[in-house]
C-alpha cells in the first residue's frame, strides 16, 4: 500500500507501519534527432470548449499507462481532475502520433508531465515536436521506459509513503506518475 502525506501529517503515518519512499525525478539530455516536419499538427486543447473535453476524457478512457516499469491503469478520474485544475495550459493534441502530451517548456527544460495514448507511442518523435530550439532537457514526471534515451535521474521528496509486508517490497528507483497521484 502506498499513500501521499502532506507535510503536516509526516509524524503520522510511521504508527501504522508506512515508512518514507523517496523517488527519482528522471530527466535526459536533449538534442533534435528527428528533423522537424512541416506538417506537424499541434493543438492545444481548450478546457472550456465541451468537445475538448470529451476528447480528452475519452482518451482518459482508453489510455495504456505511461510507463511498463511504473505506471497507472484505470485512473481516468484523477488524469481528467488533473487536466481540469492543474494542466489546464499544458494540455497539446499530436494528431500524428495520436498523442495528448501534458507538458511545458521552462527555460532550456521541457517539463513533460504525461503522455496520454492508446498505442505505445514514439518517444522522440513526440519530443522532436514538442521541444523548442531552447530545449536542452527533458524532465520526466514519471518512470520513463523510453529506448533510445540516457536518463539520470535525481532524489525528489513527494511524501510517498509506502507500506509493505509478507515478502513485499518497495521496487525504489521511481518515479509515481504526476496525474495519477491522489
Amino acid at each position: 500500500m502506498y499513500l501521499f502525506a502532506n507535510d503536516s501529517v509526516l509524524d503520522f503515518y510511521p504508527r501504522f507501519g508506512f515508512r518514507p519512499a523517496g523517488e527519482q525525478l528522471f530527466s535526459a539530455m536533449y538534442k533534435p534527432s528527428l528533423p522537424a516536419t512541416e506538417q506537424t499538427v499541434i493543438r492545444k486543447l481548450d478546457i472550456s470548449c465541451r468537445e475538448d473535453l470529451a476528447f480528452i476524457h475519452s482518451f482518459a478512457g482508453q489510455r495504456l499507462p505511461v510507463s511498463q516499469r511504473f505506471g497507472t491503469s484505470g485512473t481516468p478520474g484523477l488524469l481528467m481532475f488533473y487536466c481540469l485544475n492543474v494542466f489546464g495550459e499544458d494540455l497539446y493534441y499530436l494528431e500524428e502520433d495520436e498523442v495528448i502530451a501534458i507538458c511545458r517548456q521552462e527555460g532550456q527544460e521541457l517539463q513533460l508531465f504525461d503522455v496520454i495514448s492508446r498505442r505505445e507511442p514514439d518517444i522522440h518523435s513526440i519530443l522532436s515536436k514538442l521541444a523548442d530550439s531552447s530545449t536542452t532537457q527533458i524532465v520526466f514526471h514519471y518512470t520513463p521506459d523510453h529506448s533510445g534515451l540516457e536518463m539520470s535521474s535525481t532524489p525528489y521528496d513527494s511524501g510517498l509513503f509506502v507500506k509493505t509486508g509478507r515478502g513485499f517490497s518497495f521496487a525504489g528507483n521511481m518515479k509515481h506518475p504526476a496525474t495519477s497521484i491522489a
